[in-house]
């Protein structure tokens, strides 16, 4: 009997241990693996370029009331929520001249881009372009090569 319950002891403490002792599984790791295609980035320098850049600069250091879109200022703004917050504030706000004229889609692109300069690494797949499925996909700062 006693033999018998030290082996279900140990039993349940190599199952315990092999449960404690896996990683932490999370949807974006440190220095986020967010969803954005290199072609979408590209897609979306265009659209900034002709839509965006005269109020946020060429560069993305924005200009008097017209924030940076890259660099430690943004990045600890937007880092460490969801990335549907910036989407939506793009989608809904921008551009000046035109707030909400641009497709969920174009929006998309433009935040894709945004993550390029901001040193995001891309993927093989394009960041979707409706604000529910971004609720899900956190945003955190990227890993400095």
């Amino acid at each position: 009997m006693f033999i018998q319950r030290i082996a279900i002891v140990c039993f349940g403490a190599l199952v315990a241990g092999s449960f404690y002792n896996q990683p932490e599984i999370h949807a974006a790791s440190a220095g986020a693996d967010v969803p954005y295609s290199a072609a979408q980035a590209s897609r979306g320098k265009a659209i900034y370029e002709a839509k965006c850049s005269v109020c946020h600069m060429a560069d993305l250091t924005g200009m008097g009331q017209s924030p940076a879109l890259a660099g430690d200022e943004f990045l600890a703004k937007y880092s460490d929520g969801p990335i549907s917050v910036l989407f939506k504030k793009i989608q809904t706000t921008m551009p000046a001249t035109a707030p909400g004229s641009m497709s969920g889609a174009d929006t998309a692109s433009v935040l894709a881009y945004m993550l390029s300069v901001n040193g995001y690494a891309a993927g093989s797949g394009d960041l979707p372009g409706d604000e529910d499925s971004l609720k899900k996909i956190p945003l955190t700062k990227p890993v400095k090569k």
